[in-house]
């Protein structure tokens, strides 16, 4: 029997005001719609999504 490798956790970060997403590593905390920080352009960021990957 193959044994399946662990998912990856993400999180999504979408800008309020650009709509610019960033996907990074899922950290300890987070939440979804939670403020997660500034954007490039000024506005706020919130977490809109959590997922996994499956690797390689």
């Amino acid at each position: 029997m193959k044994h399946k490798k662990p998912a990856v956790p993400y999180t999504v970060e979408r800008c309020g005001s650009c709509g610019r997403d960033e996907k990074r590593l899922f950290r300890e905390g987070d939440v979804v719609f939670a403020a997660a920080g500034s954007c490039t352009c000024g506005g706020k960021m919130t977490i809109e999504m959590i997922f996994g990957e499956a690797q390689g």
